[in-house]
């Protein structure tokens, strides 16, 4: 008999269909580390910014951005969504990756700061590789 009883047949097509499928089936993606990210957007006077939303744009990478809805009490959760080389993505939600960012606001139009496209704040904020990132965004854009 070429492969024993009938589990050791069992075990031989169990472990061919599990080595074929992490060979040729799955692809590795390398996802970028990130970490909980939440905050609070604030006037240069200390009053919540009460609507819009709010980007953080990678300072060594433009295309790498993250992204917030700002609530009616300032506060908002980064979210961040991540693309591989073959087209996949994935979202990492009250997350975003470690570094040196630039910061845009977005008003909603008719909410607070609206009638204005965007600010662009003179600040850069960092996101540490830590498990709570808890940030305060004061509104003080560059100068147009």
């Amino acid at each position: 008999m070429l492969f024993g009883t009938r589990c050791q047949r069992t075990a031989v097509i169990v472990a061919s269909s599990l080595a074929c499928l992490l060979s040729c089936g799955c692809k590795q993606h390398s996802w970028p580390d990130t970490y909980p990210v939440t905050g609070k957007v604030v006037t240069k006077s200390g009053q919540p910014h009460t609507s819009g939303l709010i980007t953080f744009v990678l300072a060594t990478d433009p295309e790498a951005k993250s992204t917030g809805s700002i609530g009616t009490d300032g506060t908002f959760t980064l979210n961040t969504i991540s693309m591989a080389d073959d087209a996949e993505s994935k979202l990492f939600a009250g997350r975003a990756p470690a570094g040196e960012y630039f910061v845009n606001i977005y008003p909603y139009p008719g909410g607070a700061g609206g009638g204005r496209g965007s600010y662009t704040l003179k600040k850069k904020y960092t996101i540490e590789a830590k498990e709570a990132n808890d940030l305060t965004i004061v509104m003080e854009p560059v100068k147009k």
